[in-house]
């Protein structure tokens, strides 16, 4: 009788939970995976036919650096951006590889974005910007989306170069954030690729904006609130969106109808360090920790176990 009441009592606690049973049974143990060479932090992620891609950030190079481990999670090698030392998401579209970069932290900063030939290793420019861009998503055709965390806007590259913005207003503004002013952080599309989703570190919310059918910005919508300073965005196949917030060492997961809560992760035998984005191999969600404020300990990747597979994974 004792076990029967015990299972009935975690049966209502599990069904009481905010998010749907889908999330709430995400309950996957947190593991090590690889540490990155001193003086790297951890920032874009991306993962593509098993390999993992690493944006990272440098304060004593005047170079950016994509690290690369292998299946094995071990170091395969990496590639310059040079002048740009920070390095923020990185994405592909097809078999070529994107990142966004900039030379500062800064609102002054002046920024791009890069194609990288993963062959040569060759880095050209696209675009530039003229502030730090943060965020990349990519549409079908080959469009960039580009956040931009210091003026509040999204920027539309399309794959020729041409770039306009594509939306901006209070929902997109900027606001403060541990002595800084910061706006619209990551982006990600949805399934369907009808909207796409912005994490503002400035408000503690993410926001949807709609995609017309011409590849127009549409309404621009709060989807989800009280996820302190979000930041790295990925969507798994049943529509949960995985939200990390750095400064709280937390995944957040955002339930379709927008209920957000820190995801159960068992965190026992790893702990989160600033996480700062996720990227999907199937099932296994992979976690770049910046580990900014404490010093002598290496910025990091870990993965965790979930239910449902991330998008690029239709299995």
């Amino acid at each position: 009788m004792r076990a029967a009441a015990a299972v009935l009592t975690i049966s209502v606690l599990l069904f009481v939970l905010p998010q749907p049973m889908t999330a709430a049974k995400q309950v996957g143990v947190v593991r090590h995976v690889a540490d990155l060479p001193a003086g790297l932090f951890a920032e874009g992620l991306a993962a593509s036919e098993d390999n993992l891609y690493v944006g990272t950030l440098s304060f004593s190079s005047s170079q950016g650096t994509i690290l690369v481990f292998d299946e094995d999670r071990a170091p395969d090698g990496a590639f310059t951006v040079p002048g740009f030392p920070f390095v923020g998401q990185v994405a592909f579209h097809d078999e070529d590889l994107f990142a966004v970069a900039c030379d500062a932290f800064a609102p002054s900063a002046t920024g791009a974005v890069v194609r990288i030939d993963q062959e040569t290793g060759v880095v050209s420019t696209v675009a530039t910007e003229p502030t730090c861009p943060n965020g990349l998503a990519i549409d079908r055709h080959g469009n960039m989306f580009v956040t931009n965390i210091f003026d509040g806007s999204v920027s539309k590259v399309t794959p020729s170069g041409t770039v306009s913005t594509f939306a901006s207003g209070g929902l997109l503004a900027a606001g403060p954030v541990d002595g800084f002013t910061l706006g619209p952080n990551d982006i990600a599309f949805n399934k369907a690729g009808t909207a796409l989703f912005v994490s503002n570190a400035g408000k503690n919310t993410v926001v949807k904006i709609d995609v017309n059918k011409d590849g127009t910005a549409g309404a621009v919508t709060t989807f989800a609130t009280g996820i302190p300073a979000p930041d790295g965005l990925a969507f798994d196949q049943s529509g949960n969106l995985y939200v990390c917030s750095p400064f709280t060492n937390a995944v957040w997961v955002v339930t379709p109808s927008g209920a957000a809560a820190p995801a159960p992760f068992d965190t026992s035998k790893e702990s989160l360090n600033n996480p700062s984005n996720v990227a999907f191999l199937g099932h296994r969600l992979f976690i770049s920790n910046l580990a900014l404020f404490t010093p002598g300990v290496l910025s990091k990747i870990s993965v965790v176990r979930v239910q449902s597979p991330g998008l690029q994974d239709d299995s």
